[in-house]
């Protein structure tokens, strides 16, 4: 069981069976809950969630603009059959889980981490 408390009112909690965000909104509580058997797609949820949290970390205040073609945006991507690579774009998002980090070397490091999970959800069905 696992769970997190992003300051915002909201609180994630999630174990090997079911996933809930429990969203507060001036002290009235709505929970969504997503309740699946599918490991996979669990696995996919909490690896999103650690991506995030790895981007969070890593690039500190740095958020990416979309609408700013100057500004580059690294992470990972498929360069080519069952391939992952850290890729630069400035205006299109195809990074996997749409995540994107400030640095090359941070997205290198993202790669390092987590190439073998991605691999092993996304190509691995």
């Amino acid at each position: 069981m696992q769970t997190e408390n992003n300051n915002k009112g909201r609180f994630l909690y999630t174990d090997r069976n079911h996933i809930a965000l429990i969203i507060d909104q001036q002290n009235e509580y709505h929970k969504i809950c997503f309740d699946t058997p599918n490991k996979v797609e669990i696995d996919k949820i909490l690896l999103h969630i650690e991506m995030l949290q790895f981007a969070k970390l890593k690039n500190k205040d740095w958020e990416p603009n979309w609408y700013n073609g100057e500004q580059r945006k690294y992470g990972i991507s498929f360069v080519a059959y069952k391939q992952l690579d850290t890729t630069v774009e400035t205006l299109f998002n195809t990074f996997v889980n749409q995540i994107a980090f400030k640095t090359e070397e941070i997205a290198m490091d993202a790669l390092f981490y987590f190439a073998k999970r991605i691999k092993e959800l996304y190509l691995n069905q």
